[in-house]
């Protein structure tokens, strides 16, 4: 569960590692915040593949999406979620 966030937020997520089937990342300020992004919410969407998405220690702003079932935080890297 995403303490303080709520769904829409835009916050500053440290990529953890690339993968397949997209990012593991941190929230910057709460590390214990894990979280993901898929792939189709890294930027535009139209990456190629891992070798072009975001390496692992880069800060980016993301939006909050809201958490899975599991509780797992989702996250988007795309502008156009962004309020």
């Amino acid at each position: 569960m995403a303490e303080g966030l709520l769904p829409g937020d835009v916050v500053a997520v440290r990529v953890l590692e690339r993968h397949p089937w997209g990012l593991d990342v941190a929230v910057a300020q709460r590390s214990e915040q894990i979280g993901f992004v898929e792939p189709n919410m890294i930027g535009d969407g139209h990456l190629a593949g891992v070798e072009e998405f975001p390496p692992p220690g880069r800060v980016l702003d993301a939006t909050y999406l809201g958490d899975t079932e599991q509780g797992l935080l989702r996250f988007s890297l795309n502008p156009a979620d962004r309020p």
